[in-house]
């Protein structure tokens, strides 16, 4: 039971501290050397804060890859959503309407994708 529970906090910990550095790579468009340099950095920094052995180095780096791949995947299917709705959108507004739709995303520095709660549109596009 201790290590179920060991098992469970250090996996909290591991993702905790992963998803702490994840924004410097996750949606990047970047070459492999420089993704492998980043999970290298990642890794290097999860080692010193949490005390990790070399093996358990070893077992995440095939972990933060898969997550990097897939997070870059879902990254470059959402900005393709983004250019279908702004393309359809376009299609539906005028250039004005267009213009003050970016203007108005642009003055409330929006950076989120989905809905606002309760107020008002909060797109990507």
């Amino acid at each position: 039971m201790k290590q179920v529970l060991l098992l469970i906090v250090m996996t909290v910990l591991v993702a905790a501290a992963f998803l702490s550095h994840a924004r410097h790579f996750a949606y990047a468009d970047v070459t492999a050397e420089a993704a492998s340099s980043q999970i290298d950095k990642v890794i290097g920094e999860m080692k010193i804060n949490l005390s990790l052995t070399d093996k358990q180095a070893d077992q995440l780096r095939p972990i933060l890859e898969r997550d990097m791949k897939k997070r870059t995947a879902i990254k470059n299917e959402l900005d393709e959503l983004d250019r279908q709705t702004r393309s359809d959108l376009g299609k539906i507004l005028t250039d004005e309407q267009m213009q003050k739709l970016q203007q108005a995303k642009e003055n409330n520095g929006q950076q989120d994708r989905g809905f606002k709660g309760g107020h008002g549109f909060k797109g990507s596009f």
